[in-house]
């Protein structure tokens, strides 16, 4: 030990008093010097009037999530406090929607923005995966990307040289072969290989697996177009592709340049075509009635192998399997085009040359490929949304594994039943309906399917993968032969669908914020961004919750009622169920809606709208308000939104509804406008409150002011 470590260590006496003493006065000077900086700072800024906004009060029943504070903010920032509620509620609660938002649309657009963003960072962060779907979108996303970086010409040269093999698998064409005959060609066997591409438009007819898990056969939309394309509008174009087929594949590219013996049998093949499609003019409720069996089409058309034809889009692996659950979901629609006396399918089958039925076929082909040609270069903009768009059950999977609380899928599955049972309880009050009516109504009602997110089946691990065993791609496939192999795979798992093997068609709607009514299959879905962040979260009152989805819900199960939908059964068959008394009642508040909607004063289109193109949804509009305020009206002690702690939740309610349909103004003509099927953002807020009792009441509107017109049009 050192003699400096001998030294003694020297001790202090504190006394506590004195100690308590320095640090109250020290707490003391700096609270005073606080309050002076404060009080200097105040004088500097001082604060806004606050008329302009609720008062913020001290109350522990407020919602304080993240998501709520959200909800707040949209609220608080699109409302346009200069109006009048009682004369314009829309530009009062969306006024100032432009100025915070830089999306073009509503917040259901913003909402698959968001879910686009998640998607794409998933996809660039490429992480290991053991999920097929995943690895397959991801394939499908690399590929896109290292597309992008090739030389354009060397690829539309690979494309060009894919595509002459892909026509040689598909059969001889006349318009490329000097020597071709007649025995090269066999109308069943190319129309079999054009299916096992994937291909269900054959240009003289097309197959649609649907939603309603049917498959629909019925006339071609697509031939009027591509006929324009090969020698009118779009010839200049064509002419030039061909050129350029023809040069990478060694071609005759003076074969392509059809004489007008070829322009004149073919403008034959598709003037018989336009003369069906006159006689087939229906209206879009008379499309999806039975019309003729399978059986009696295979009668009519002989010359045609149906059967062969829908086999030869299943998948190989289990085709016999499929089509035994398939054969008895086809339906046969406008059946003049098929079975009319004078001139059908038959006939022009059996009277026009088999080169030129060759030469039609396969143009239909090129024309077909040409737009897959141009999407390799859409992609190239965003190479995610490419990919979600593709498989989008894939996409969803991500969002839903990563991103999706699915407490919301049991707390949106109840509303639905809430709602369903305020549906109902407005039926039984109905003062018009006959008790007939109303039995029917309320059956229709009680039996409506669901779907909240996905089915329980997909749930199961590797559910979904299952369906994308068969999905094969070659890191040495070209962006274009991977998305012919994907389209293929997409109408194998549409038949899948039909037969009931895959419990939810492959759409990449269902990865959009919304939610859907399927008429025929009597089923209300909900897509799983509509019941998130910024619609819908556990942590919203339920009053929030109500007058976001709930509002939504109760529109989509008016669908089931609105004018079209009325005419089916609880079933999805087109049956009247409806008194004759009750009918022409339905019909005439149907018509109060239709005149209110063409005589509304549109802020971007003036009086000049047409009601009769937008009834269904105006009436599902009106529907889903009545309900979901229904609904609300058993609500007590709910928690407030930050901002709004003194705000009756009456008034709230129809704020929170109006969120829904907050947009930019619409840019697009008034002939675009009216070719839509749904009304106007403004007119679903302004023309379908006005109508409520509920809003005039809650807002304390004078009667005869805009938002509360003596003459207010009511469904139910």
């Amino acid at each position: 030990m050192s003699a400096k470590d001998d030294k003694p260590t020297p001790h202090h006496n504190y006394h506590p008093i004195k100690i308590l003493g320095i640090v109250l006065v020290w707490t003391v000077s700096l609270y005073i010097a606080l309050v002076i900086i404060k009080n200097y700072d105040a004088d500097l800024h001082p604060k806004s009037p606050e008329f302009s906004r609720p008062h913020l009060v001290k109350n522990e029943n407020i919602c304080k999530s993240p998501e709520c504070i959200t909800l707040a903010h949209q609220l608080h920032n699109w409302q346009d406090i200069s109006v009048d509620p009682c004369q314009d509620f829309y530009q009062a609660a969306c006024g100032k929607y432009n100025e915070q938002n830089t999306v073009e649309g509503p917040r259901f657009l913003k909402a698959f923005e968001i879910n686009l963003n998640l998607v794409t960072e998933h996809l660039e962060k490429n992480l290991p995966t053991t999920s097929k779907s995943e690895q397959a979108m991801r394939s499908y996303f690399q590929k896109c990307k290292e597309s992008k970086t090739k030389n354009a010409t060397e690829e539309k040269d690979e494309m060009m040289r894919e595509l002459y093999q892909n026509i040689q698998k598909i059969g001889s064409f006349p318009m490329m072969n000097k020597n071709w005959t007649e025995s090269d060609f066999d109308l069943n066997e190319m129309m079999v290989n054009m299916a096992s591409t994937g291909k269900t438009d054959f240009g003289i007819f097309e197959l649609e697996p649907t939603e309603d898990s049917q498959i629909i056969i019925y006339p071609s939309t697509y031939s009027h177009a591509a006929y324009n394309f090969f020698f009118n509008s779009g010839n200049k174009i064509f002419l030039k592709f061909m050129k350029h087929y023809a040069e990478v594949n060694n071609l005759d590219s003076k074969d392509f340049e059809p004489d007008q013996k070829a322009v004149t049998d073919l403008a034959g093949v598709e003037k018989f075509l336009a003369s069906i499609r006159e006689m087939g003019k229906f209206q879009i409720s008379d499309f999806f009635d039975e019309t003729i069996d399978f059986e009696e089409l295979q009668e009519l058309v002989p010359s045609l192998d149906f059967e062969g034809r829908i086999k030869s889009l299943i998948n190989p692996a289990k085709k016999e399997e499929t089509w035994k659950k398939v054969m008895g979901k086809v339906r046969v629609h406008i059946p003049g085009y098929f079975a009319n006396q004078t001139s059908n399918l038959e006939t022009i089958l059996k009277t026009t040359p088999k080169r030129v039925l060759a030469n039609y076929l396969i143009m239909i082909y090129i024309r077909s490929e040409i737009l897959k040609i141009k999407k390799v270069g859409e992609s190239h903009v965003h190479c995610a949304r490419a990919a979600i768009s593709t498989l989008p059950l894939a996409a969803l999977r991500v969002i839903v594994r990563n991103h999706f609380d699915k407490e919301n899928i049991d707390i949106a599955s109840k509303m639905v039943e809430e709602v369903r049972q305020s549906f109902i309880e407005m039926i039984q009050e109905s003062d018009w309906l006959n008790e007939e009516t109303k039995r029917n109504a309320i059956r229709k009602a009680t039996m409506m399917r669901k779907m909240v997110g996905y089915p329980k089946e997909l749930e199961v691990p590797g559910a979904l993968d299952s369906f994308f065993e068969t999905l094969v791609m070659s890191p040495n496939d070209s962006f274009y032969k991977m998305i012919s192999t994907v389209e293929k795979f997409e109408t194998e798992q549409a038949i899948d669908f039909v037969a009931s093997s895959l419990q939810m068609l492959s759409k990449k709607v269902y990865f959009e914020a919304n939610a859907s009514y399927s008429p025929w299959r009597n089923l209300l879905t909900l897509n799983i961004p509509f019941i998130d962040d910024p619609f819908f979260d556990s942590t919203y009152p339920d009053y929030a919750k109500i007058a976001s989805i709930g509002e939504v819900l109760g529109h989509e199960i008016g669908h089931g009622f609105d004018t079209d939908g009325r005419k089916l059964d609880e079933n999805g068959k087109k049956r009247n169920w409806w008194t004759p008394e009750d009918s022409a009642e339905y019909d005439r508040r149907a018509r109060c809606l239709v005149d209110q909607y063409s005589n509304y004063d549109d802020p971007d289109f003036g009086k000049r709208l047409n009601g009769s193109t937008t009834i269904d949804e105006i009436a599902a509009d009106i529907i889903g308000i009545n309900t979901s305020w229904r609904k609300k009206l058993n609500l007590v002690n709910e928690p407030k939104i930050i901002g709004f702690e003194d705000y009756d939740t009456d008034k709230l309610f129809f704020r929170l509804a109006a969120l829904n349909w907050c947009k930019p103004r619409s840019t697009h003509s008034l002939s675009e406008e009216l070719t839509y099927s749904h009304p106007t953002s403004s007119f679903r807020v302004n023309g379908i409150f006005s109508n409520t009792k509920s809003f005039a009441e809650a807002y304390n509107c004078p009667v005869g002011s805009p938002m509360n017109p003596v003459k207010k049009c009511e469904l139910f």
